[in-house]
Formats: structure tokens, C-alpha cells, sequence
């Protein structure tokens, strides 16, 4: 093939595309994100909100949350160093234990 051929067919197929090229972009955005898993959902806390304030409670359930999906997950390293990084929440569970 000559390069006179290669350049003839790459105009050729610049001039389909631009030809089809609304329904090739209404076709790429109409594919949908894949679904979060069921389980995700579940367990997520709705805490991101516009204006919204998160008061200290929230925090809390949220890691208490964390903490628990790790441990299912059996991320023990992971819990770990969430651990780590939270201590006095840590200290908080042993005291409800000694209760």
C-alpha cells in the first residue's frame, strides 16, 4: 500500500467518524457506571451532605462501622493500623467491655 493509499484511508475514516459522531457520543455517555455491591449500600452511612454539619457521634459510628466491615473482611492489619491511628476509640470499646 502506498503511503498516497494510507493517507486516502485515514481521511476516509476521519470523514465516517465525524459523520457518526453524535450517535457515537450519545452511545459512550449512555453506558452506566457499574452498580455498587448490595452489601456496600448497606452499610453505608449517609454522611456526606451539602451544609451539613457531622457532629461527633457520627464520627464515632462511622469507624465503629469501618472497624466492623474490616474485621468481616478478616483485613486484621488493617484493623490494626485503624487502631493505631484512633486509639482513644479503641479505649472506648475496652471500657464497654469491662462494664
Amino acid at each position: 500500500m502506498t503511503p498516497f493509499q494510507i493517507v486516502m484511508l485515514v481521511l476516509a475514516a476521519g470523514l465516517i467518524v465525524s459523520t457518526f459522531w453524535g450517535n457515537i457520543a450519545a452511545w459512550v455517555s449512555s453506558i452506566k457506571a457499574p452498580k455498587t455491591p448490595k452489601w456496600i449500600d448497606d452499610i453505608a452511612v449517609d454522611v456526606v451532605r451539602k451544609n451539613h454539619k457531622t457532629d461527633l457521634l457520627e464520627i464515632v459510628a462511622c469507624w465503629e462501622n469501618l472497624r466492623v466491615m474490616l474485621k468481616k473482611a478478616g483485613m486484621d492489619q488493617a484493623v490494626t493500623e485503624l487502631d493505631d491511628i484512633w486509639p482513644l476509640m479503641l479505649e472506648g470499646q475496652k471500657d464497654d467491655k469491662n462494664d
